[in-house]
Parts: C-alpha cells; sequence; structure tokens
C-alpha cells in the first residue's frame, strides 16, 4: 500500500481516503484510520466500512463452513480471529453433530463388541460420550472373562490340588468352577 499523503498543514489529504476507498479494503481503511491527521468527517465512515467489510467476511467463512458441516470446522471457526456473530450457532452445531457421532461410534462398538470397540469410542475425541459408563462396564466385563480364562488354562496346565483350590478361591468370574470341584473330588477318590 502507498504511504498516506498529507498537506503541509498536517491535515489529512482527501487522497489518502480516495486512496482507502478505491482499495476498499479491511486493511485500507485500518490504515487509514491508524493515521493521526485524520479528517473527522472520514473516521465514522471508515470504521462503519471495516465493519461492513469484516461482516462479509464473516458471513462468507461461516457459509464455508456450514457447507462442511464438521465438528472440527465448527471448532477451528470458534478460534480463528473472525468476528464471529455465528458462536452460539456453532457451539449448537458442535452439540448436535458430536450427539450424532457418539451414537454412531456406540452402535459400531456394541456391533463389534470387542475389547478395541469399546476402547475406541471412550478413546474418540467427543466430548459427550453418553455411554462412557457402559462401555467401561463392557470393557470391565471383558477383561474379567479375559483373567478368568487365562487363569483357567494355567490352572489346567499346573493340573496340580493346589492350582485348583487357588481358582475356586480366587477372585475370578469362575466360569470354570464345577470342572475345578469335580477335578479335586475326583482326586480326592483317588488318593
Amino acid at each position: 500500500m502507498k504511504p498516506l499523503q498529507t498537506t503541509v498543514e498536517g491535515e489529512p489529504n482527501k487522497i489518502n481516503w480516495q486512496q482507502a476507498c478505491q482499495e476498499n479494503t479491511i486493511t485500507a481503511y485500518k490504515n487509514y484510520l491508524n493515521n493521526n491527521n485524520l479528517a473527522e468527517k472520514y473516521i465514522k465512515i471508515a470504521q462503519y466500512r471495516i465493519q461492513v467489510l469484516e461482516s462479509e467476511i464473516d458471513d462468507q467463512v461461516w457459509n464455508k463452513i456450514r457447507e462442511e458441516n464438521t465438528v472440527k470446522a465448527y471448532k477451528i471457526y470458534l478460534t480463528s480471529n473472525a468476528p464471529k456473530k455465528y458462536v452460539d450457532e456453532a457451539n449448537k452445531l458442535i452439540q448436535i453433530l458430536e450427539k450424532d457421532i457418539d451414537e454412531q461410534l456406540w452402535l459400531q462398538a456394541v456391533q463389534k463388541n470387542t475389547i478395541e470397540s469399546y476402547q475406541t469410542y471412550l478413546d474418540n475425541n467427543i466430548s459427550t460420550k453418553k455411554y462412557a459408563l457402559e462401555a467401561r462396564e463392557q470393557l470391565n466385563k471383558a477383561n474379567k472373562h479375559i483373567e478368568d480364562e487365562e487363569t483357567w488354562q494355567w490352572t489346567c496346565q499346573r493340573n496340580t490340588k493346589a492350582a485348583y483350590q487357588a481358582y475356586l478361591e480366587g477372585d475370578t468370574l469362575k466360569k470354570y468352577v464345577n470342572h475345578a470341584k469335580e477335578w479335586l473330588e475326583l482326586q480326592a477318590v483317588k488318593n
């Protein structure tokens, strides 16, 4: 941008205003306002034009974000330097989208019904996580089953009275409690 021209008396020259008007950008009007020797009659007009131009830019940005319609796009809008006329709407749309995403992720987790799927649900970046408690319960339940299976397999590999008694006394689900008792009863009969 060209430097602002001033008259000999130090008052802004009409040329400076015309130059800002010709460029018709936020930067041009702000540069005009930053000049210490302003003509009073142009200050409010420059401020008004800045406001309108910023609003138009915000509308354009918002329209692009609405077309994209993603949580990420709305969050970028909220952290941008735009005037942000649409903050409330952006926050509402984030909540709606996150709720929908949360439902989809939960359905996927339930359909797969694996430790990985429930962990993926819990690890997602959605703030709501409506089913977090249930997902943790499913993870705990699955881990208890794994623990019981591994304990039982080890018990069978050891195949000793101490191992079967420890299985019965241990803090697992005891899915194989009847098998353990039968084994111990058979051993008692053999001895």
